[in-house]
């Protein structure tokens, strides 16, 4: 049995990176509550997310795409720097205010807005933005990630791919 497969059918360990202590401790609650999920740590900024990075295992990060000063491209930047292989789902309930996003909706027409989406040309990373970021549907791509493992090392071989093709050919 794989590595991947004893992942699904144990306790997955889930680290939440949101700087909205509200969001992030319901999530938390609500995650809790699911079986066989388990929320190690939640952080408020990418350095705390890296500093349980390399202190724990993590099988899934829930990323907020919105940090404040710093997105979700910061942090799987720092990631990828610091080691980290595992799954990542990124989500937002609101990307500003919904007149903002209704108005980009409109104006510019991209199936994705993670970076690393656009840069493979196709989903990476799940996006669950605004109305689409339901509790169902979150728990839903939660297991997904988790239970999947073909689904797990293709995000790993298409986050190699992106990082290799952001280096210079002689670097």
């Amino acid at each position: 049995m794989s590595s991947e497969t004893k992942t699904a059918m144990a306790t997955a360990r889930i680290l939440l990176v949101d700087d909205h202590a509200l969001f992030r401790e319901s999530v938390a609650r609500f995650l809790d509550g699911e079986a066989g999920l388990k929320v190690v740590a939640g952080c408020t900024t990418i350095e705390e997310a890296r500093e349980v990075l390399q202190r724990q295992s993590v099988d899934l990060v829930l990323l907020d795409y919105d940090l404040g000063e710093k997105d979700g491209e910061d942090f799987l930047s720092m990631a990828a720097a610091v080691g980290y292989t595992g799954r990542v789902l990124m989500v937002t309930a609101g990307l500003d205010e919904a007149r903002t996003a209704a108005l980009v909706r409109r104006l510019i027409r991209v199936e994705h807005v993670a970076m690393v989406n656009l840069l493979a040309g196709r989903q990476v990373v799940p996006e669950l933005l605004q109305q689409d970021c339901t509790p169902e549907k979150l728990a839903a791509t939660l297991r997904t990630l988790l239970e999947d493992a073909a689904a797990a090392a293709a995000q790993r071989t298409a986050f190699k791919a992106i990082m290799a093709g952001l280096r210079p050919p002689d670097g």
